[in-house]
């Protein structure tokens, strides 16, 4: 028995409070390459919220999925913690995509050059 106070007791309490961040991670780092196939060819069409709609629309299948064979490989207690995990995931993903996004416009760029 561990008691609130104790150091495995605050040891317990920190792992277990972050575990459902560190299981939307793993969601999002595997869902990125799919949802990236997902929007990528129209990604550059939509600005701001709208983009950020068009990837949370577009991802949620593939989200959906990761995050329900992740609970089954995590068990019940990860089950407890689903609605969070999505959450989480989603927001994840749009940022990691959004990032891809940028960092592949910023490369297909033309150089220019002085005359």
């Amino acid at each position: 028995m561990t008691f609130p106070g104790t150091l495995p007791g605050l040891l317990l309490r920190l792992f277990t409070n972050h575990k459902p961040e560190l299981l939307a991670d793993k969601v999002a780092s595997r869902s990125r390459a799919a949802v990236w196939d997902r929007v990528a060819r129209r990604l550059h069409t939509f600005a701001g919220a709208e983009a950020r709609g068009y990837i949370r629309a577009r991802g949620a299948e593939v989200i959906e999925r990761e995050t329900d064979l992740l609970i089954a490989e995590e068990g019940a207690k990860a089950a407890r913690h689903r609605e969070e995990i999505l959450h989480a995931a989603g927001e994840s993903v749009i940022r990691l995509v959004l990032e891809q996004s940028h960092l592949s416009q910023r490369h297909s760029l033309p150089k220019r050059r002085a005359a």
